[in-house]
């Protein structure tokens, strides 16, 4: 029978990923324990991210002391299956599965009509785990058709914290460093810039054939499953030309007309929708200029950032010699990954790299420099933060660097400057609280 034919694919995916919870390398990621918080406070948990960066690794390790059942949709025969198959399905595999409790629904918006599949289960209160790799399916949808609470999680590759923690590297206080230890921690972000935070190529040299050929993979994978089917896009061509235009100008000013004028597209809101579609797939991100007035903000230039830097190698084929964009793309990654607000300034006489919000406040400045040594660098950061502070009324001011860290008390403020590994594994207050922050971002979705 049909039905008997894909429950043997379901229990099939029982003992694989079981079998993946006892791999001796497996890193406990840092939003593990804000999710097991919340398992029992609402029937559905969403983890979201782009592919391959440990959604269902984090699910399973949430999980693994619970009796639960694990649906993999990404896998081809399930995805081909209809609401009502699935339904069936679901009711066989508890038949199955007797003592289960929990339901994990893996790559789920690859079913057509998920979202109401999974608000009967929502209705009867079944306790479920859903991990996607679209923004939109996964907070839109659930959020037009759920009835009910239910929470969000945005995980993304591995952060410096975690980086550092595969290779078994841990310190316990960063104010007693010995001068070997911040060498090794210099040497490991270094290595991260390069390497990126995929789980995958973690182990591998940045220029290794494997790393190169896993990255674009997923790359192409991201582009002809995740946009062009479900988005249903004829010209691929014109997409991926504007994902290698935004890819080779990461950390830096964009406006739509300039991805126009450098591609085959003429239409401004075919543009739009496509990077649109790129930021839902989370290959990248787009940072608005801030300001008070929303016309002044929709015409001014804005930036895009990469979900990770390991892919600057990989797709355009070369690594970036930029070493400060690579390193301001880690500072917004860090940034996103703590759920802030996050613009950045452009003015006729200065520009500020990182503006945060809090409600209606400026909370702090960031300025992100590989080093302040040349003099003409230093002036232009520190002039900026100042006439920030005054504008914005900020006194939460700071410089990120490689390696360099001081206080500077200038014009009547007090700057912090800090080396990026430092601000990474040791928030200060105001910036960013808590280390579960730090990987996973929690919300209610409703």
């Amino acid at each position: 029978m049909l039905k008997d034919r894909y429950l043997q694919i379901v229990i099939d995916q029982q003992v694989e990923i079981k079998a993946a919870l006892t791999l001796p390398d497996l890193v406990d990621r840092t939003a593990v324990e804000p999710l097991q918080l919340l398992i029992e406070k609402s029937p559905v948990k969403v983890i979201m991210g782009i592919r391959r960066s440990g959604k269902s690794t984090l699910a399973l390790q949430v999980l693994q002391k619970k009796q639960f059942i694990y649906f993999n949709f990404d896998d081809e025969l399930l995805a081909q299956l209809s609401v009502e198959d699935i339904n069936e399905l679901f009711e066989a595999a508890r038949n199955k599965f007797p003592n289960a409790t929990y339901f994990l629904f893996d790559e789920i918006q690859n079913i057509t009509g998920w979202e109401f599949f999974i608000n009967k289960l929502h209705r009867k209160k079944v306790n479920i785990l859903i991990t996607g790799s679209n923004s939109r399916l996964l907070s839109s949808e659930l959020a037009t058709h759920l009835t009910g609470r239910h929470f969000g999680f945005e995980l993304f590759p591995f952060s410096f914290t975690e980086f550092l923690n595969a290779q078994k590297i841990h310190f316990q206080n960063l104010e007693l460093l010995t001068t070997p230890d911040r060498l090794l921690l210099k040497d490991q972000l270094m290595q991260y810039l390069n390497k990126g935070g995929f789980p995958e190529t973690l182990n591998e040299d940045s220029n290794s054939q494997f790393s190169k050929m896993y990255l674009r993979e997923l790359y192409d994978k991201i582009i002809t499953r995740d946009l062009v089917q479900r988005r249903h896009i004829k010209n691929i061509k014109a997409l991926k030309e504007i994902s290698l235009l935004l890819f080779s100008s990461y950390s830096s000013q964009f406006t739509y007309n300039s991805v126009k004028n450098a591609s085959s597209i003429n239409s401004i809101n075919t543009i739009k929708n496509y990077i649109d579609y790129l930021q839902e797939s989370y290959l990248g991100f787009v940072v608005e200029p801030f300001s008070y007035k929303v016309k002044t903000r929709i015409s001014l230039p804005k930036k895009f950032y990469l979900i990770d830097l390991s892919l600057v190698n990989a797709i355009l084929g070369s690594s970036s010699p930029d070493l400060g964009k690579k390193l301001e793309n880690l500072v917004f990654l860090h940034l996103r990954r703590a759920s802030k607000e996050v613009y950045y300034v452009k003015q006729p006489s200065y520009e500020i790299d990182f503006l945060i919000r809090e409600g209606r406040v400026t909370s702090e400045l960031i300025q992100v420099a590989w080093s302040l040594a040349d003099p003409k660098t230093r002036a232009r950061e520190l002039k900026a933060l100042i006439h920030g502070a005054a504008e914005f009324k900020c006194t939460h001011l700071t410089v990120i660097t490689l390696d360099e860290e001081e206080l500077i008390q200038l014009s009547g403020c007090k700057i912090r400057v800090l080396p990026a590994w430092k601000w990474m594994l040791n928030p200060q207050p105001g910036t960013l609280t808590n280390e579960a922050a730090r990987i996973g971002r929690t919300k209610p979705l409703r």
